[in-house]
């Protein structure tokens, strides 16, 4: 990367709290060398994203770690917030412990009016345990929905929430209790508004304050407190035996809830629920989870379907999160789909049951297999650079003749065509002519050594505005 260059910005989270610049390669903006000089003085990490690896600098433009692409996967965040915003989404994964230099954002997009969309590369070793801790966490009173694509080779189809697939995450809120606190007289209650507010108690930062009812200015309200804290805990808290419960909010016990999982289980798939546990991070806004693992997912419908039919825990905002069963996704372009659109069409009209799922593996197998090789398209034998650079007339105007698609395969080196097998025919044989033709073109030479310094600062530049960036190479022994 040259020094006197700058990438556009994406925030991201920093070590320590601080915000930090992650950076795409690909999109750079002149900057002087003054105010190079200043951004390397002054930053303190700079982590950007150099083809699909996370790169982070150090002072100097030093590099201290880099995750490979292969090391590395994307996690896409979805059901977020319509006011979610960047920060937001770096800390939840600074709460799950992640340190700085694992991950980078990549995007964070709207879907609709009310939803927002997040992408996070992340280092592949810690994806699993990512995906586990944040798919059906309850964020600022939305479920969230994460799915994290597998690593696979180039034009294969990318899996998702597979291993979750018998797994249901029930989410309510908390709701605290509040206490009143009575003392001497006032002066001694204002003492203890300044000894405990912000003390924590169970976990929580307990929120006190005067109370404003009238005549009681010698008492104080205690706020978020946790459902489980006993008069006893409060007394020694507060310091004063003269305390008193407020008005409970509504709210769920973790035991009903369990009690009634276990009760729809036996009523319905007997022997089918395999474990049921809390989940006992804290969360900041007082949120209870707990997940039930089922054998089937027959059986985490069933008590999915039970609590969300009868509006179970309704008052206390009841969640029932359920991943999807085997789902693989896909992305083609635009014009690989209209070249190809009969055949899809022929491919889906095929499928005899348009909801085979996981429990039919031999049948998705099969399907999943055949989507592949229609994506993957028909390779064409040989290469040239100059046959991939955007815009390539030659290239469009095998699309315009053969209504085929073409594109450059980089990872292979190779040229790729999709379409009816008429127009693939056609296109292979017009892009074959075409290779042999540049091919022929080709003129290599070797610079006598004494010289190659003098080429290097005058020749090569001159080469390369005479017959175009890609069409000089220059290869060192």
């Amino acid at each position: 990367m040259s020094a006197n260059t700058r990438p556009r910005t994406h925030k991201t989270w920093g070590s320590g709290g601080e915000s930090s610049d992650h950076r795409s390669s690909h999109d750079m903006l002149p900057v002087s060398p003054a105010e190079s000089n200043t951004a390397t003085a002054t930053a303190k990490t700079v982590i950007r994203i150099v083809q699909g690896s996370i790169v982070t600098y150090c002072g100097g433009l030093g590099i201290s770690r880099i995750v490979t692409g292969f090391e590395s996967c994307t996690l896409r965040i979805k059901n977020l917030p319509a006011d979610t915003k960047d920060d937001d989404v770096c800390a939840l994964f600074k709460q799950q412990g992640l340190a700085n230099d694992c991950f980078c954002l990549v995007s964070v997009s709207k879907t609709d009016g009310t939803k927002v969309e997040a992408e996070v590369l992340v280092d592949a070793k810690l994806g699993e345990r990512l995906h586990a801790g944040l798919d059906g966490m309850e964020f600022r009173d939305v479920v969230l929905d994460v799915d994290m694509p597998t690593i696979s080779a180039a034009g294969g189809m990318a899996s998702s929430s597979v291993q979750d697939a018998t797994v249901l995450t029930l989410s309510w809120r908390n709701r605290p209790l509040l206490y009143i606190a009575e003392y001497v007289d006032e002066a001694d209650a204002r003492a203890k508004v300044q000894e405990l507010n912000g003390r924590a108690l169970s976990g929580r930062r307990v929120k006190v304050e005067m109370n404003s009812a009238p005549f009681q200015s010698h008492s104080i309200v205690l706020t978020n407190i946790p459902m489980e804290t006993t008069d006893a805990e409060i007394m020694a808290f507060t310091g004063t035996s003269s305390v008193k419960r407020g008005t409970e909010s509504t709210s769920v016990a973790v035991h009903d809830v369990e009690n009634t999982v276990r009760e729809v289980i036996h009523d319905t798939f007997p022997g089918d629920l395999q474990a049921l546990e809390q989940i006992i991070t804290p969360h900041p806004r007082g949120h209870i989870s707990i997940r039930v693992r089922f054998r089937s997912r027959e059986g985490a419908l069933a008590v999915q379907r039970h609590f969300e039919s009868r509006k179970y825990g309704e008052g206390a905002g009841m969640r029932c999160h359920l991943p999807r069963g085997m789902d693989f996704t896909m992305s083609i372009a635009k014009g690989q789909y209209a070249a190809q659109r009969a055949q899809w069409d022929d491919l889906i009209s095929s499928i005899k049951d348009p909801k085979a799922s996981g429990s039919q593996d031999d049948a998705l197998g099969a399907l999943k297999v055949r989507v592949e090789s229609l994506a993957m398209g028909n390779a064409v034998e040989g290469w040239h650079r100059s046959l991939t650079r955007p815009g390539n007339k030659f290239v469009q105007q095998v699309i315009d003749e053969t209504g085929a698609y073409v594109r450059a395969d980089l990872k292979a080196q190779v040229l790729r065509v999709y379409g009816s097998s008429a127009s693939v025919t056609h296109a292979r044989n017009m892009i074959s002519d075409e290779l042999k033709r540049l091919s022929s073109a080709e003129y290599t030479t070797t610079i006598p050594r004494e010289v190659v310094g003098v080429f290097i600062r005058k020749g090569l530049a001159q080469l390369k505005e005479t017959f175009g960036e890609d069409s000089v190479k220059f290869d060192l022994p």
